[in-house]
This record gives C-alpha cells, sequence and structure tokens, in this order.
C-alpha cells in the first residue's frame, strides 16, 4: 500500500517530518501492517510517502469487521 501526504504550501522539512511521525505512531498500532518505510518531504518540502507492507490476508481482520467496530 502507498500513502501520500500532503501538508499546506509552506511547510518546512521539519515540520513535514513531524507530520509524517505522527502519521507513523498511528499505523505503527495497526495490528494488520507488517513493516513500513516513509519519507518526509518526498518530491516537494511539504509533501511526504508511505510505503505499507501488510501481513498477509489470512493473517488480517477483514475490512468489515473493522468497519462494524
Amino acid at each position: 500500500v502507498i500513502a501520500f501526504n500532503q501538508a499546506s504550501q509552506g511547510t518546512s522539512p521539519a515540520r513535514m517530518a513531524e507530520y509524517q511521525t505522527a502519521f507513523l505512531d498511528i499505523l505503527k498500532k495497526d495490528p494488520d501492517i507488517e513493516a513500513l518505510v516513509s519519507l518526509a518531504s518526498f518530491s516537494n518540502t511539504h509533501e511526504g510517502i508511505s510505503f505499507l507492507k501488510l501481513k498477509p490476508q489470512h493473517q488480517r481482520k477483514s475490512s468489515f469487521a473493522l468497519i462494524q467496530g
């Protein structure tokens, strides 16, 4: 899975790194994510990108179960 993040124009690379870290902290709590890599200030200072490797489908909760809560 590829996740793309974008902040306001003019966001500094340091601030974008903070946003990206906060985003990763949320993702790390998801037990269905096996691994992830993230880059802040990817193509512009206000953009970030993350690559997520999900666990095999038979080891994940179904999307429907997650939506149902």
